[in-house]
């Protein structure tokens, strides 16, 4: 079993819109003023925006396969996972010295929502059977 949960398309529009838009804005004042400070903020911002932007195009939320589970940069194991916590929006993952949090609300669609739910409902019932 493998799910991908890309980010929310919403989430890498602003990233572009805002990216750009800090970027037209620092052009702007560059070229009108004399003073660099406050350009190079927004250039900075602009930067910063992009790179939000291309790194949610390029890797995916969240990623779940049968060994493991990676969310961002932390990854766990499937067969460390001792104990999930929900709370509202946010799955809780816990090990012996790991804990993954998995944001549901945000950053992505509703399908794929139901499907994490139905895969940690699953996981959590595999839990339950093994202790």
């Amino acid at each position: 079993m493998q799910i991908q949960v890309k980010y929310h398309p919403l989430f890498k529009a602003l990233g572009l819109i805002f990216g750009i838009l800090f970027l037209l804005i620092s052009l702007v004042a560059i070229i009108s003023n004399k003073n660099i400070d406050i350009p190079i903020a927004y250039f900075i911002a602009g930067v910063i925006w992009l790179g939000i932007y291309f790194y949610s195009k390029k890797y995916s939320y969240l990623e779940i396969t049968d060994e493991y589970i990676k969310s961002g940069t932390k990854t766990m194991l499937i067969s460390d996972i001792q104990r999930i916590k929900y709370d509202e929006t946010t799955y809780t993952l816990k090990s012996d010295n790991k804990k993954l949090k998995i944001n549901t609300n945000h950053f992505i669609n509703k399908k794929e929502y139901q499907e994490i739910n139905q895969y940690m409902l699953s996981l959590s019932e595999k839990l339950k059977v093994k202790s």
